[in-house]
């Protein structure tokens, strides 16, 4: 059967460099070719049309690697005449070895643009298409169909194939030895991604056809593309950035890391290329016309040479090590750090320039400074919520913890299994002025949700960075749902004027409790009070948490979840309602103690969430276990410890109109009849559907949506080493 050709190119399709040739061999049709949700083409076999012949194994360059070759082959330094240096984006080598071949009768075979801009090889003896062959092309090259094509014409002449290593030891593979074939590989640097480049075409000619691109004008620095237009008109986009992608191997392909062609012996009978590093070695003539750097690696590739030298303008042998030195001939090419950013980036709908932009110089819309790593079930579930919130909604959220003299990057919340995206969290600062240089690289500022005021739990410095002392005036900078936790700020004068200036600073204040709204309007702050973000996020995503859970709950039991107060008495509730309870513990519950009621770890949110869901009761002093209950429909009663605390609780069952559904002890509940009173949810979520649409309009309202070159950004970017930026997030 099929097997061993398909455990084969299943072992090699991590390394499979779409060029076509197991395809184009197959008598069977076994081997179709797809593009991967990265955009590259990648062949796979049709188990039950493959014969096993294994004629795809024979003709696969990336499993018969390179020929024997010359491993020090001579180099030169080479610029063809004026006339044809000028129309050339190098020095003009190509050009004169298409003459020649054309001399002898022969064809040229190189890529060109086709009529919907995809770089496609063709086959010719017209100088009108070897023309179209000019010029770099930093596109994905497809050789569908060319192949039978080169045969064809080997069948009756010479030809000249250029194309890249791979491509031509893919070329040689199926051809075999012909003498006729003549073969120039181009210094490479990696194949892009075609479905990018695809995606970045539609966005440039969303207003305008677009007719051609030019990467190498001699008019323009390097980096820039010239865009032409069907209609005549053009665009000199300077710092393109599709070019910055391909320049920075944010877009090419993993199999391009550990190339076998990319050193020497090469596989063409000569190799091409740009001579970058020129003027240094060479002082007589002016490099930045153009200099093109010739291997020759073989007796065909002598007989080539031998001609076009004799057309040069300039020629000069240089070392090998040279060439070496400023050109890719080293097989690993390194993957850039925020790779992974880019692509989720593109799946969830950005463009093309924005998730360039945002990857290579670590910019992101909206930076989220909390208790995002508190430690507690619902507070680490809040933040998920406002994170997932914020990215269903098209922005590009950064988590921010309080400074330390940590190194690195703050650890993934320790109570979830489920992970937040690549280079979403910002490494540790210092000190305020370490943590400032987030302002060039974040549009908004978020004080996140939760108790992150509470100066009774947490000390002034880190309320300080949760009220973004960090971050300058000019910024946008926004809280949503923060908590004081009472009504005044528990500090000194100087500590509690320094915050109340910190919240005056801030470009709008959101609250989630009466108390806290009632303490900002006394020093002069109109608060609105919002729903805690858990509220907001779409239900779908704690569906996709709950399937994560691998916890399992009895059917029919009471959940006791309480954090602040001990479930001595809570008996009399248990008799009441009928059923027996799982008590769980807190994530700073002691789970050792002996005695009492034992206490059930659920470890996780995931857990967390799934036991709130299965609950026939939620005994509760939580409000994130309150909240969930709420959106769960399940039945709950709030217990707690006084009429003074949990403002959060009692501000949301009042807006709810819930009131009823609150206890200061177990007594109380076990001789209420509320236990045995079903919620009327539906008219719940109508008065919750329209706290919902209120809070997300006040937050997406608050925030600056992203644009391509804000002036202050596009002024700071230019000082910000994108090198450190590799290490300081993940």
């Amino acid at each position: 059967m099929a097997a061993n050709v398909e455990i084969q190119l299943a072992e090699s399709k991590r390394t499979c460099i779409g060029c076509f040739a197991c395809n184009s061999v197959c008598k069977f049709d076994a081997i179709r070719m797809e593009m991967d949700p990265d955009g590259f083409n990648k062949a796979s076999v049709i188990g039950t049309a493959c014969k096993d012949c294994g004629a795809c194994l024979k003709v696969c360059p990336q499993l018969t690697g390179p020929s024997e070759g010359n491993a020090s082959p001579p180099s030169y330094a080479f610029k063809a005449d004026p006339e044809t240096l000028a129309k050339s984006s190098s020095g003009g080598a190509f050009t004169l070895l298409a003459e020649w071949i054309l001399s002898k009768g022969g064809y040229v075979c190189g890529a060109v643009f086709d009529d919907e801009l995809n770089v496609v090889y063709a086959i010719t003896k017209d100088r009108n298409v070897i023309a179209r062959m000019r010029g770099s092309k930093y596109v994905y090259s497809e050789m569908r169909g060319i192949y039978d094509e080169v045969k064809k014409a080997l069948s009756e002449s010479y030809v000249l194939f250029v194309g890249l290593p791979c491509q031509v030891q893919a070329l040689k593979n199926y051809i075999g030895d012909d003498e006729r074939l003549y073969t120039a590989d181009i210094l490479c640097g990696g194949q892009p991604s075609k479905g990018v480049y695809r995606r970045y075409l539609e966005e440039i000619s969303a207003e305008k056809p677009v007719s051609n691109l030019i990467f190498r004008s001699k008019e323009q620095s390097y980096g820039t593309l010239v865009i032409e237009y069907a209609d005549g008109t053009r665009k000199v986009s300077l710092g393109d950035k599709y070019y910055a992608a391909f320049n920075r191997h944010l877009i090419k392909s993993n199999a391009c890391n550990g190339c076998l062609f990319s050193d020497t012996p090469k596989p063409g009978d000569v190799t091409i290329g740009d001579l970058w590093g020129a003027e240094r070695y060479i002082r007589d003539i002016d490099a930045e016309e153009g200099v093109s750097v010739v291997l020759v690696n073989s007796r065909k590739g002598e007989e080539m040479f031998s001609d076009i030298k004799r057309k040069a303008s300039y020629i000069r042998e240089v070392p090998l090590g040279f060439v070496k030195r400023f050109n890719r001939f080293a097989p690993d090419l390194p993957v850039h750090n925020a790779r992974r950013r880019f692509f989720s980036m593109l799946d969830r709908g950005f463009t093309v320039k924005k998730a360039v932009d945002y990857s290579l110089v670590g910019k992101f819309d909206v930076g989220i400074a909390g208790l995002w790593r508190v430690n507690d079930y619902g507070g680490e579930a809040s933040y998920y919520a406002l994170y997932m919130f914020l990215r269903d909604n098209g922005l590009e959220p950064l988590l921010i913890e309080a400074r330390s003299d940590i190194q690195g990057i703050p650890e993934e919340p320790s109570l979830f299994r489920t992970r937040y995206a690549a280079l979403s969290r910002a490494r540790w600062y210092k000190n305020p002025i370490d943590q400032g240089e987030l302002g060039a690289r974040v549009y908004n500022f978020v004080a996140g949700p939760g108790p992150i005021w509470d100066r009774r739990i947490i000390g002034q410095d880190v309320v300080g960075c949760y009220t973004l002392d960090f971050v300058s005036s000019w910024r946008n900078k926004i809280s949503v749902a923060s908590v004081m936790g009472t009504d005044t700020y528990g500090a000194s004068d100087d500590e509690r004027l320094r915050f109340e200036e910190l919240v005056r600073d801030l470009s709008r204040v959101s609250v989630n409790d009466e108390s806290t709204r009632l303490a900002c309007e006394r020093f002069g702050v109109d608060a609105k009070l919002v729903l805690d973000p858990v509220f907001i996020c779409d239900p779908s995503h704690y569906d996709d948490l709950i399937e994560r859970s691998r916890a399992e709950f009895p059917s029919g039991f009471v959940m006791a979840y309480m954090m602040h107060r001990g479930l001595e008495g809570y008996e009399a509730v248990l008799d009441e309602f009928g059923i027996g309870s799982l008590n769980i513990g807190s994530s700073m519950s002691d789970y050792n103690v002996k005695g009492g009621l034992p206490n059930t770890n659920v470890c996780y949110v995931e857990n967390w969430l799934k036991c709130i869901k299965s609950a026939s009761l939620v005994l509760t002093d939580s409000y994130y276990a309150v909240a969930f209950a709420i959106m769960f429909r399940r039945p709950f009663i709030a217990v707690s410890a006084d009429s003074a605390s949990n403002g959060r609780v009692k501000t949301l069952l009042t807006m709810l109109g819930l009131e009823d559904r609150m206890f200061y002890d177990y007594g109380s509940v076990a001789d209420s009849s509320v236990l045995h009173d079903d919620i009327d949810y539906d008219e719940v979520h109508r008065k919750l559907d329209e706290l919902r649409k209120d809070t997300s309009s006040w937050i997406l309202d608050s925030l600056v949506r992203y644009q391509s070159d804000p002036p202050r950004m596009a002024f700071l970017s230019h000082f910000i080493d994108s090198s450190r930026l590799a290490s300081s997030f993940s």
